[in-house]
């Protein structure tokens, strides 16, 4: 009996890993929707706050169709990425235990986090809907997007706060390496400098300056790729066979690239 039951969990592991490593390969496919649908629409980076309204209106009529397609691709991507959270909560898990308020508090700033990245977004086809309509409006609806997609990051420093707090948990290094904790919440702290964008129109900390876009952005999807290796590593050793499971929690980075 306890050996059907062995087998039993372990294809029910392999199968649960191999879902989830068919969730994580549509982070990649997420990235490029998202930066690819952006830079169609003209937004990579985003136009200046400081453009009056008119310049922003003729922005918009110029580039009508470019927008259309290249946010619909974006917000596309960012409902794709939703996945990447789930699959970071079931991963959590594992360290945990059965009640996982570590997971969970993760799983619900990532989805809040997922979807203030998708309905700004919504704002820019909404503008690109009626571009004659009043450039203070059309404005509007351009500031609305971008200061809410870089400007709220309370979740998402929260998120990768609580990422690397699990980490620290993990002392057989199960799914995350002790130094990934370091690097989580190092990244986090990182990530405040995006709040000043509501103070200035101009300079780095604008929400298009080389501070608070491009070093933010850099941050940003250094998190996501180094998240998803050490995730990638470890839903593969979650659907290893438990006898073949001993000290693989200890693979090095660079092991799971390999593999």
């Amino acid at each position: 009996m306890n050996k059907v039951s062995n087998e039993q969990n372990d294809n029910y592991a392999s199968r649960s890993a191999r879902i989830q490593m068919a969730c994580l390969w549509t982070v990649p496919i997420a990235a490029l929707m998202i930066f690819g649908g952006i830079l169609f629409a003209g937004m990579l980076p985003p136009p200046s706050p400081a453009l009056s309204a008119t310049e922003i209106q003729k922005f918009f009529l110029d580039n009508t169709n470019h927008i259309r397609i290249g946010i619909l691709f974006t917000m596309f991507g960012q409902a794709l990425a939703g996945f990447f959270v789930v699959i970071l909560s079931m991963q959590m898990k594992r360290v945990e235990g059965r009640d996982s308020p570590l997971a969970y508090m993760q799983l619900l700033v990532g989805l809040f986090s997922n979807m203030i990245g998708i309905i700004p977004f919504a704002f820019l086809e909404i503008a690109a809907f009626r571009g004659d309509r009043s450039p203070e409006l059309i404005q509007l609806l351009f500031d609305s997007c971008w200061l809410m997609n870089i400007g709220i990051i309370a979740p998402t420093i929260i998120q990768f706060f609580i990422v690397g707090a699990c980490a620290f948990l993990d002392k057989s290094e199960i799914v995350f390496p002790r130094w990934y904790a370091w690097f989580s919440v190092w990244i986090s702290f990182m990530l405040f400098a995006d709040m000043l964008i509501f103070f200035v129109k101009t300079g780095p900390f604008a929400f298009n300056g080389a501070i608070c876009f491009w070093l933010e952005l850099a941050l940003f999807s250094t998190w996501m790729t180094i998240t998803w290796l050490v995730l990638r590593r470890a839903v593969i050793n979650s659907g290893e066979p438990r006898q073949s499971n001993s000290g693989y929690g200890s693979l090095s980075l660079s092991t799971a690239i390999v593999r």
